[in-house]
Parts: structure tokens; sequence; C-alpha cells
């Protein structure tokens, strides 16, 4: 549902960064796509070893999945990426 990179951050914080291609379609289902992205890995961001910043690409698949779907892939794929730290 997403494609994610992760860098390690000299900031204080870490942040993060949502894209949402033209492909998915217009204005109003690219904002609400970003949304729901920031909406799931946000609070992930505390979790994260040491200040990071992740940069979120969303796919298409993602558009019309349930909220907890995305938390769960949002989740995996930090974990994946060796970057979450254990809740």
């Amino acid at each position: 549902m997403y494609v994610v990179s992760v860098v390690a951050g000299g900031s204080g914080a870490s942040r993060l960064a949502v894209s949402a291609p033209a492909r998915l379609g217009g204005a109003v289902r690219r904002n609400r796509a970003r949304r729901r992205a920031r909406a799931a890995f946000g609070p992930l961001l505390p979790r994260l070893r040491g200040p990071s910043d992740v940069v979120v690409t969303v796919r298409a698949d993602a558009l019309d999945a349930p909220f907890p779907a995305l938390v769960v892939s949002a989740e995996a794929l930090l974990r994946e990426l060796g970057r979450l730290e254990a809740s």
C-alpha cells in the first residue's frame, strides 16, 4: 500500500513526508490518501530508533483499504526496515 524510505536524521525529532502521485486521481483523492497515511504513520514516529526522516509514497491500493489495514501495513513496513522499536 506504501513505498517507504527511511534515512537517519540529524535533527532532534523524526519527520514524516507523504507524497501521493497524480496517477491516484484528482486532488481530493490524493489529499485523502495523504491524510490517511499521516494518520497511520504519525503515531509510529516516536517509536522509531533515533531521529529519522520517513518518506512515504501512497500506492493506489491504499485508497480504498480500511484504515486498520493501513496501520498494520505501516507498522509492518517500518519493522521490516528495522527502524521500529518494540512497543
